[in-house]
């Protein structure tokens, strides 16, 4: 899967247009062929990212879904608040 990770605040976001749907700079992503998006619904901690980049998101390929058990690991900024920003995107043909 090509994937692109979005990883600045609220990447995730944009404008509702009837007809359209949700239209941001995700989409944008998704227009020019990326088969998936990863981006924030809201603010986000910047080492949190880096570290759900490395251990879930290895080479642009998610390495294994995110569960609500990721939540109860111990590692720091390793848990639900640090990641349940994120959200996966991809267009449904």
């Amino acid at each position: 899967m090509r994937l692109a990770v979005l990883s600045a605040c609220s990447t995730g976001n944009g404008e509702q247009i009837a007809g359209e749907g949700l239209v941001g700079v995700s989409r944008a992503f998704l227009t020019a062929g990326i088969q998936g998006v990863v981006a924030s619904l809201w603010p986000v901690d910047s080492a949190a990212t880096v570290a759900l980049r490395q251990e879930k998101l290895e080479g642009n390929r998610p390495t294994r879904p995110l569960k609500a058990k990721d939540a109860e690991a111990p590692a720091e900024n390793a848990g639900a608040y640090f990641w349940s920003p994120f959200i996966l995107m991809t267009l449904g043909h």
